[in-house]
Parts: structure tokens; C-alpha cells; sequence
């Protein structure tokens, strides 16, 4: 009897390891699973997440701009009473882009690859017009997200391709002054406006 209760133990402790590895591989598997079947699907909520962020972090920045002296940036006008923006020059753009690059701790002399500069800026199913990457002045944040800045006229035009991670699908914007352009994953894929890539209308409000 002593044996075989010995024996029936060690084969009880067994059953019981036994056990807590079929749930750990059961646990892999569903990960594997939900990785095989959603996979656009948590990648995109990813992007959009970190879409977000960088979002939060520009309108901090304008705000910060704003609330400065703007008489030393030599800007066509820029009026802190309302927010409003008027950039007219690429020299104005040039300077709005060494504003944000101080408030967002962008790495300087990094460019992208020309495939990726010349590539049209898409939703997914059709493109926009004459807008590329290349399209925009701008810079990598430390983050790896780019950020790029593109004059607009005079902030009287209506601007109806607009995407911000809050609403990933087109807009339209009213007295648009700029337009910043932000791929949160560089030149990686999907490209795709309104899941990595966004462009964000900057008007008399501030960040649109």
C-alpha cells in the first residue's frame, strides 16, 4: 500500500503540471490566433493610439508658440489675440518649422527616402492631388514620427481633406492658414491617411 500510494502522488502532481501547461499553451495560442485574424486590426488601433499622442504634443506646442513674443519670428502675421496664423512665404514656413522642431524635440539633417517623398498621400482607396510627403517642410521627432508643415495661403481657404486621430476620416476645415502632416510610423507601412498619416489644419482656433 505504501508504494502504490507513492505512486498514485506522484502521479496525481503530474496531472496537476500537466494541467497548468495546457493552459499555457492554450494562453500562446489564442495570442498566435489573435495575431493570425485581426492582425490590421491591432495594428491599427496602435497607430491611431500613437497618432494621439503626437497629436496632443502639437497642440501643446502651438499653444506654446501663441503664448509667446512673436515679433522675433518675422512671420507675415501671427496674432496671439486669436490664434491666428498667416503664412504666406516658404521663408515663414521654414520658421514655423524651427519653431515646432524647439517645442517638439525633432532630430535636425535626418531626411526621407526619395521613394517615400514622392508617393502620393492616400485614405486608402484614392489620393490626393498634387500632395506627397515631400509636399511638406518638416522633420523626425525623437519618437520617429515625421512632421511636416505646409503653407496655405492667406487662412481663407477651405480645406476638406483634413484627418486628425480623434475622427480618422476626412473633413472639412474652414480659414485654414497651414497644414501639418504627421506619419506617426516614419515610412513604414500602411501610409494610409487617417490610420498612420494625418494632415491637421492650423487656423485662427489653433490646432484643427
Amino acid at each position: 500500500m505504501p508504494v502504490y500510494n507513492t505512486i498514485n502522488m506522484k502521479f496525481r502532481a503530474y496531472t496537476f503540471l500537466e494541467q497548468i501547461i495546457v493552459i499555457i499553451v492554450i494562453g500562446i495560442l489564442s495570442v498566435v490566433m489573435l495575431n493570425i485574424f485581426r492582425p490590421k486590426e491591432i495594428q491599427e488601433d496602435a497607430l491611431i493610439k500613437a497618432a494621439k499622442g503626437v497629436f496632443i504634443q502639437i497642440d501643446f506646442a502651438t499653444k506654446m508658440i501663441l503664448a509667446k513674443n512673436t515679433n522675433n519670428y518675422n512671420f507675415t502675421r501671427l496674432v496671439d489675440s486669436t490664434g491666428q496664423f498667416s503664412i504666406e512665404s516658404t521663408d515663414s514656413i521654414s520658421r514655423l518649422t524651427a519653431l515646432y522642431q524647439n517645442h517638439l524635440l525633432g532630430l535636425r539633417n535626418k531626411s526621407l527616402s526619395a521613394e517615400y517623398s514622392s508617393r502620393d498621400l492616400t485614405n486608402g482607396t484614392t489620393s490626393i492631388t498634387d500632395v506627397k510627403p515631400s509636399s511638406f517642410d518638416g522633420f523626425i521627432m525623437k519618437n520617429g514620427s515625421f512632421v511636416g508643415f505646409k503653407s496655405n495661403g492667406n487662412c481663407t481657404t477651405t480645406i476638406d481633406y483634413i484627418y486628425d486621430p480623434s475622427t480618422p476620416e476626412k473633413r472639412e476645415r474652414e480659414n485654414v492658414c497651414a497644414l501639418i502632416f504627421i506619419d506617426v510610423n516614419n515610412e513604414l507601412e500602411p501610409n494610409i491617411l487617417g490610420i498612420d498619416q494625418y494632415i491637421i489644419g492650423i487656423g485662427k482656433f489653433g490646432v484643427k
